[in-house]
Formats: C-alpha cells, sequence, structure tokens
C-alpha cells in the first residue's frame, strides 16, 4: 500500500495553520484493491493515506468515466459533531473586537 507521510508543508493564514499533506501517487492497481476490501470510504481513506474527499472523487470517475463497477459502500450516516456555540462567539466576538452580547 502507500507510506505513512511523515512531513506536512504549513501555511500560516491569521493566526489559523493551514496543514496539507503533500500529494501521493496511489496506482489504479491499489487502490481497486484497497477499495474492493474495505467495509466503508473512510477506511479506503485511512489505508491509502488519502483525504475521504480525494477517495469519493476518484470512485466516482472510475465508476462514471472508466466504467469499472466498483462496489457500493454500505451508506454510513455522519455524526452530528456537538458545536460549542458560547466559544464560536467568544472567537467571533474577539476578532471582531466586540463583545459576544452585540452578537446576539
Amino acid at each position: 500500500m502507500s507510506e505513512q507521510i511523515e512531513s506536512v508543508s504549513e501555511n500560516k493564514v491569521g493566526e489559523v495553520a493551514v496543514v496539507r499533506k503533500p500529494r501521493i501517487h496511489v496506482s489504479r492497481e491499489v487502490f481497486i484493491t484497497a477499495w474492493e476490501q474495505s467495509k466503508s470510504s473512510k477506511e479506503v481513506a485511512q489505508k491509502l493515506n488519502m483525504n475521504i474527499q480525494s477517495v469519493l472523487q476518484r470512485v466516482s470517475k472510475m465508476r462514471k468515466e472508466d466504467g469499472i463497477p466498483l462496489k457500493k459502500m454500505e451508506w454510513q450516516a455522519r455524526t452530528k459533531k456537538s458545536v460549542n456555540v458560547q466559544a464560536d462567539l467568544a472567537l467571533l466576538a474577539k476578532i471582531r473586537g466586540t463583545t459576544v452580547e452585540s452578537l446576539v
């Protein structure tokens, strides 16, 4: 399969760090094998050290444009992330230089 990537490039946007993994090449053979042997697209992404969106885009292209009948994964509902509204409002107030009360 693919090697684990140890280095990442880092760009700064304000105080927020944007970290991206370098692109890696995964052959069609490796990708198809991982897809057919996995239970979810998330598992494929983890096995191949790929972004989940890249996996989904690639499988879609292979099905539609290339005519490869890759198996359909069982649909899995996304788990809703807990949201800390107060923390988000505090961050927004800090960025805007105002108070939380003035935002609501």
